[in-house]
């Protein structure tokens, strides 16, 4: 979990990236639509690329929003996308 002073972001940031790659959910980080993994592998069990990367995103969402403190996420939650929330954590912590 982030501390709440983030002292810890390098390692958390980290950690979690690790987490994201695991679970190939990495692409959430860095893109705000649908990203060339999603439409390559095609549509899986009926589930088109848009429908999975729908369900990706609040997924990564559930598990990014889960690991950083209350004080911490009433200044990111705004974020309409976890790429927005992921930014605006970098913009805290690493200026």
């Amino acid at each position: 979990m982030l501390a709440t002073d983030g002292s810890n972001w390098v390692n958390y940031r980290d950690q979690l990236i690790v987490i994201f790659q695991f679970k190939k959910l990495e692409d959430h980080l860095v893109s705000n639509t649908v990203t060339r993994y999603y439409t390559d592998t095609g549509d899986v069990n009926g589930h088109t690329p848009a429908q999975r990367w729908a369900d990706d995103e609040i997924l990564t969402k559930i598990i990014l929003n889960a690991s950083i403190p209350d004080a911490i996420y009433t200044q990111v939650k705004g974020g309409a996308t976890v790429k927005a929330i992921w930014d605006a954590l970098k913009t805290l912590f690493e200026g």
